[in-house]
């Protein structure tokens, strides 16, 4: 399953006050959350929910990934970049990582109940 960061930032806002960038990718290309303590990592295509400012992308990535800042500021040089997500301080990392997921497991689920009812001839159903 894969979503776009303009799917996740319009579930985000549904439960958080959230400051997202003004370019949010439509391309479902976000594979999975993942919880990132590593200052300069290197995937494409994953959702990296960190609660330090230290860190940051290279540009070419962050048009193919999305960063969740969870608690803290997003560092000043990235105003203006696409896939950008700043949450609260009374927000966790931990917590937001599970709420992404979340949204993961709502949407393979829906998937997979869609996929069996063709493939039994059953009508769908919501």
């Amino acid at each position: 399953m894969k979503l776009s960061a303009r799917l996740l930032g319009y579930y985000l806002r549904k439960k958080y006050s959230v400051d997202l960038s003004e370019e949010l990718s439509d391309d479902p290309c976000l594979h999975y959350p993942l919880i990132s303590r590593e200052t300069h990592p290197d995937m494409y295509n994953v959702i990296y929910v960190v609660d330090t400012p230290n860190f940051a992308l290279p540009e070419h990535l962050l048009r193919r990934s999305m960063v969740i800042y969870a608690g803290v500021a997003a560092p000043d040089r990235l105003r203006g970049y696409p896939n950008i997500c700043v949450l609260p301080h009374s927000v966790t990392a931990g917590e937001v990582f599970l709420y992404v997921q979340g949204i993961f497991d709502l949407f393979s689920s829906w998937d997979e109940a869609l996929v069996a009812s063709r493939l039994d001839n059953r009508p769908i159903l919501n």
